[in-house]
């Protein structure tokens, strides 16, 4: 995905490296514990130091996710068969297959246009290549991420967390079962919107 004007892809890419953040801290997790009246919870999160953060599309919005999280001692990848490898080498970005990244990346962030190759490009498929514990965030186009699936996969464990700001049906029914997941942060097709 690319954003018409650097407000809107410069705020996207800042809302991604927020969502990587917020996903590696458990962030939904603490702020639920806290609500409901305890303190720590059981699971502490974890660094984005170390961590292999995955970019699914190496547009203006990928770029600049990369540029962003330059300094945190992350290992960055991308699969984006639309872009050279020194492109991506310019940025210490590393171009791998979709498999390779599915496999290797902690956190996986989907950020390319809805199209007929992308639909449903991360299933349940997809996700069974993802380590265990993985977490992944969706910032497209809704229809990219397979829902059905990234429910099945939270709520057996084998992902820990997920972002989702766009959906297939936008926007969802009140009741969806990933609109209050507590493993996911749910946001309306906004989250890189600012005031700018």
């Amino acid at each position: 995905a690319h954003g018409a004007m650097s407000e809107n892809f410069d705020g996207m890419a800042e809302a991604g490296v927020m969502l990587i953040a917020a996903l590696r801290k458990q962030l939904m997790l603490k702020a639920m514990a806290f609500k409901e009246g305890g303190w720590k919870p059981p699971q502490p999160g974890s660094m984005v130091a170390g961590a292999t953060i995955g970019l699914v599309g190496f547009g203006r919005i990928g770029r600049g996710v990369a540029r962003r999280l330059g300094g945190w001692d992350a290992k960055i990848i991308a699969y984006d068969p639309h872009v050279a490898k020194d492109e991506a080498d310019q940025l210490g970005v590393e171009l791998v297959s979709l498999n390779e990244l599915l496999e290797q990346s902690d956190v996986v962030v989907v950020m390319v246009p809805l199209t007929d190759e992308t639909r449903n490009m991360i299933d349940a498929s997809a996700m069974a290549r993802m380590k265990n514990g993985a977490q992944i965030a969706s910032i497209g186009r809704g229809g990219c991420v397979d829902e059905a699936a990234l429910l099945d996969a939270l709520n057996d464990g084998r992902l820990s967390g997920a972002a989702l700001d766009v959906w297939q049906a936008e926007p969802p029914p009140v009741d969806h079962p990933l609109r209050n997941h507590p493993k996911v942060i749910a946001t309306g097709h906004v989250i890189g919107h600012s005031g700018e």
